[in-house]
């Protein structure tokens, strides 16, 4: 990942209530080949100003609402031992992740949506700098998700406000915890065998459920303007079957410009592909 701050993340043990239905499975830490002195000694809480990386401008925020489906990413040797963008050192035999815009640090949920498995992470860096990838995750997050070896996947990110904003009190009284290497992964049994079917949480936060007609997008871009989104259509006309999509969040309406939906994950990266080379480099993989 050429031209960005590291990212290192610090994930938190997976919260015990909601659990009664799933099966846990304990994780044992690999060895590190090189171990490194209290990773978060250094760390403190941070925001950050707007920020430009290969022409796509950023606007990190607290944003206590988030959740994303979209492609995870992992790395690992390259960035061991560096700082991160506030102020952690990077182990990478650490549970981890990193964040275009959310605060550092903060708490999500990564749902890995080919298997089911579940970890709750800390977010303490930026990036990844990949079009259509919304989290990088380290090689011991990206192990207990079973996600390594493939490199990318589908995940389901949410932000987890009580825990974020406790963490951002310990941050701000320099009293941050060091990032666990032992983690409990929830997984749900009654996920079927299907790359295509996502995990949802139900109403109630206690178990997840597969999602049996999964709606898959690709999203060129997100407007607040009916003439902007028109025009971003008109220019990805010859690429496939785009639509403008209608929706709220809040009391703010959006049109969304989309293809889809598509029949599966490998068909929604293929139509990433197209639609970042047509000129829509923030495009993203999107799951309704």
């Amino acid at each position: 990942m050429p031209g960005r701050t590291l990212a290192v993340a610090a994930c938190f043990v997976l919260l015990a209530s909601g659990c009664a239905d799933r099966r846990v499975v304990s994780e044992e830490p690999q060895p590190s080949r090189d171990p490194l002195p209290h990773t978060s000694a250094k760390a403190h809480y941070k925001i950050g100003n707007p920020y430009e990386i290969a022409g796509i401008r950023y606007f990190p925020e607290e944003d206590y609402t988030y959740a994303e489906t979209g492609i995870a990413s992992w790395y690992g040797p390259k960035f061991h031992g560096r700082p991160t963008a506030n102020g952690e050192i990077f182990d990478m035999n650490t549970v981890s992740a990193a964040h275009k815009t959310l605060p550092m640090p903060s708490v999500v949920r990564v749902t890995n949506l080919q298997n089911g498995r579940s970890l709750v992470v800390r977010i303490n860096d930026r990036g990844p700098f990949v079009a259509g990838r919304i989290i990088d995750l380290s090689r011991r997050t990206a192990d207990l998700l079973d996600m390594r070896r493939q490199g990318t996947g589908p995940v389901r990110v949410e932000i987890l406000p009580k825990e974020s904003r406790h963490l951002k009190e310990l941050a701000l009284k320099k009293n941050l915890p060091p990032v666990p290497d032992t983690v409990e992964v929830a997984r749900s049994d009654a996920l079927v065998s299907n790359s295509t079917i996502p995990v949802r949480e139900t109403a109630d936060g206690d178990r997840p459920a597969p999602e049996r007609n999964p709606r898959i997008f690709v999203q060129a871009g997100a407007f607040t303007e009916h003439g902007y989104a028109a025009r971003a259509l008109a220019r990805l006309q010859g690429h496939g079957a785009a639509r403008i999509a209608e929706g709220r969040v809040g009391n703010r309406q959006y049109f969304r410009v989309r293809f889809g939906p598509l029949r599966d994950f490998a068909s929604a990266e293929s139509a990433l592909r197209t639609v970042v080379s047509a000129g829509f480099p923030e495009a993203i993989i999107v799951v309704d």
